[in-house]
C-alpha cells in the first residue's frame, strides 16, 4: 500500500496541499472565536459521560484528549482534533481513489475533498460531532472496500471486515446519522455480495458495531432515551405539513456545504458509472453509491416536511467526491482536469476570506440603525465575533458589583437555552471565576439539565447574573417569578472596525425565592 503518490512532482502536491491546509486551519482556530455550537461541545469535555442529550460522546473524549483534560483550554486546542482528523480525511481520501483507480484519481480527489465547505471548515476545522464522524467514517469506507476486493486471502478479508465494524461503530458514537455507512454496505451487499451473507466475519463486524454503542445504549436507557427521542422529533414528518421553503433551504444549503461546483461534477460522474460510459466501473464505486445516496435523499425527503440541516447529509458526499475524481480521471485533455481541479479550491479560497473578512471587519454587512435589543440580528457573523470582547467588560462589571457589595463573589450567571448559556460559560463565566446555570425546559437547555446539578443547582436566596444579547433578547422580567427583585446593571456594547455591532444586557436577579423546576423528573 503506497502512501503518498509515488511520482514526485504529485508526492510534492500532496504534501503541499496537507501543509497548506493544515496552516489555513489553524490560523482560523486560532483567530475565529467559537460558534454556538461548538462552545457547547466543550461541554461534552468538562463534563464526560456515556451519553448525552442530543449527541454520543466521543467528541468529548477527543477533546479531552488534544487539551489534555482541557489543561489547553483554548480555541485552537479545543478544536484541534478536527484539524488533524481533517487531514486524515484528505489522506484517506487520496487512498480510497488510488485504490480503485491510480494516484493521478487520487491526488485529483484530494484536492476535491479538501474545496469543500463542508470537509475544509464544517468538519474540519470546527468541532462538531461530524469531525470524528467523517474521520471514521472514510476509514471504515478504505477497510469495507479491502474488505470486499478479490481476490483476498482469508485471513486479509476477515481482519478487514472486523476493522471496518469497529471503526463503524467509532462514528456512531460519533453521531447517529453514521448508521447509514452500514445502511450502505447492506444495501451493497445484498444487491452486489451476496456471498457475504454466509460469512461469519460479517456478523462479528456489525456485533463489533454494537459494542461500541452499547454504553450509550446504557445512558440512554438510564434517561429514558432521551437522545433518541430528542433526534427523532427533529425528522417526524408526521407533526409538519408540505413545506417547499424548507426542501430549497435543504437543497441550497447541501450546494453551498460542499462546494456547487464538485457537487455537479460528483452527479455527473456519478450519471457516468450509471449509464455505463465510463472507464471507472467496479464494485467499490458501487459501494461508494450505496454509501452516499441514502443518507443525502433521505433528509432531501424529510426537508419536505421538516425544517433540516444541510450538514446532515454531507457525509454522503464524500463518495460523490470520489466519483467525480474518478470520472474527471478518465478525461484525455490533462489541462481541463487540472483546472477543474482548482477552481473549487480557488471557490473556497474566495469564501474562506471573504467570510473571515465579514467575521472579524464587517466589510460586507455594515450595523444597521436599530433599538438596543435589536441590534445585530441580522449579521450571522456575530455568532463567531464579540463574546470574548463583552466578556472581558463584564470582568470589570463584575469585580465593581463585589467591591460595592452589590453581588457575591460567585453569583452565577443565568441562561434560558443551551446556546447562549454555552457562550457564556466560555467567554464570559470562565474569565470570572464563575459558572452557568439554565432555566427552561429540557428541548431548550439541553445537557444544561444534567450540569444545573453538578453545580450544585439553585438555592433559595441565592442572587445571579442575568446576561442576553441584542442579537437573542429575552426579557428579564420573566425571572421574577423565581427572584424578588430584577435590576438593571450595565450595556456592554460590541465594536468592530469602530461600529457598534451588538450589545450585551446585564442584569441583577436578587434573593431567589422560588426554585426552578428540575426538568430531569418529568
Amino acid at each position: 500500500m503506497k502512501l503518498f503518490p509515488e511520482k514526485p512532482s504529485l508526492r510534492k502536491a500532496f504534501i503541499l496541499l496537507l501543509l497548506i491546509s493544515f496552516g489555513v486551519r489553524s490560523l482560523l482556530a486560532i483567530f475565529l472565536e467559537f460558534g454556538n455550537d461548538e462552545v457547547y461541545y466543550r461541554l461534552y469535555a468538562m463534563y464526560p459521560d456515556w451519553g448525552h442529550f442530543d449527541h454520543p460522546p466521543l467528541l468529548g473524549y477527543l477533546i479531552q484528549l488534544f487539551t489534555l483534560n482541557l489543561t489547553l483550554d483554548n480555541e485552537f486546542f479545543i478544536r484541534l482534533p478536527a484539524i488533524i482528523g481533517g487531514l486524515v480525511n484528505t489522506w484517506m481520501v487520496f487512498l480510497i481513489t488510488s485504490r480503485i483507480s491510480n494516484e493521478k484519481a487520487g491526488f485529483t480527489a484530494a484536492m476535491l475533498y479538501t474545496a469543500s465547505v463542508y470537509a475544509f471548515i464544517i468538519s474540519g476545522t470546527f468541532i462538531l460531532p461530524d469531525a470524528p464522524q467523517n474521520t471514521f467514517w472514510l476509514i471504515s469506507l478504505w477497510f469495507f472496500i479491502r474488505s470486499f476486493e478479490n481476490p483476498l486471502p482469508q485471513k486479509n478479508e476477515n481482519s478487514y471486515m472486523l476493522l471496518a465494524g469497529l471503526f463503524s461503530g467509532m462514528a456512531i458514537i460519533s453521531k447517529f446519522t453514521s448508521i447509514y455507512l452500514w445502511l450502505g454496505v447492506g444495501l451493497f451487499i445484498v444487491f452486489h455480495k451476496r456471498i457475504w451473507l454466509k460469512k461469519p466475519s460479517l456478523y462479528a463486524a456489525i456485533f463489533i458495531s454494537v459494542i461500541c454503542l452499547l454504553p450509550v445504549l446504557y445512558w440512554n436507557w438510564q434517561n429514558h432515551f432521551i437522545s433518541f427521542t430528542y433526534q427523532g422529533e427533529r425528522v417526524d414528518i408526521t407533526q409538519g405539513g408540505f413545506r417547499p421553503d424548507y426542501l430549497f433551504t435543504e437543497l441550497g444549503g447541501q450546494l453551498l456545504y460542499n462546494n456547487p461546483l464538485i457537487v455537479i461534477l460528483g452527479f455527473a460522474g456519478l450519471i457516468a458509472f450509471l449509464n455505463k460510459r465510463s472507464t471507472f466501473q467496479s464494485k467499490s464505486v458501487s459501494l461508494l453509491i450505496w454509501t452516499s445516496l441514502p443518507i443525502i435523499f433521505t433528509f432531501i425527503g424529510f426537508s419536505i416536511f421538516r425544517q433540516t440541516l444541510p450538514h446532515w447529509s454531507a457525509p454522503g458526499y464524500t463518495g460523490l467526491i470520489i466519483m467525480a475524481a474518478l470520472w474527471m480521471n478518465t478525461w484525455k485533455n490533462e489541462k481541463t482536469t487540472r483546472l477543474w481541479r482548482t477552481i473549487p479550491i480557488i471557490l473556497l479560497g474566495i469564501i474562506i476570506i471573504t467570510g473571515f473578512i465579514q467575521i472579524r471587519y464587517g466589510s460586507f454587512i455594515r450595523p444597521k440603525k436599530q433599538e438596543i435589543t435589536r441590534k445585530g440580528v441580522h449579521d450571522f457573523s456575530l455568532d463567531l465575533y464579540g463574546w470574548k470582547q463583552a466578556g472581558q467588560t463584564f470582568k470589570i462589571i463584575q469585580d465593581k458589583a463585589i467591591i460595592n457589595s452589590e453581588m457575591p463573589t460567585q453569583a452565577p450567571i443565568i441562561s434560558f437555552r443551551w446556546f447562549p448559556a454555552a457562550n457564556l460559560d466560555y467567554y464570559f463565566a470562565k474569565p470570572a471565576s464563575t459558572h452557568v446555570l439554565a432555566i427552561g425546559s429540557l428541548e431548550r437547555i439541553h445537557k444544561y439539565a444534567w450540569i444545573n446539578k453538578e453545580r450544585d443547582g439553585f438555592k433559595e436566596g441565592m442572587d445571579a447574573w442575568f446576561i442576553t444579547s441584542s442579537r437573542d433578547y429575552k426579557q428579564p422580567e420573566e425571572y421574577l417569578q423565581y427572584f424578588e427583585k430584577i435590576q438593571a446593571s450595565d450595556t456592554i456594547p460590541v465594536i468592530r472596525a469602530g461600529d457598534t455591532v451588538m450589545y450585551f444586557l446585564v442584569y441583577r436577579l436578587l434573593n431567589m425565592q422560588h426554585l426552578p423546576e428540575d426538568v430531569l423528573k418529568n
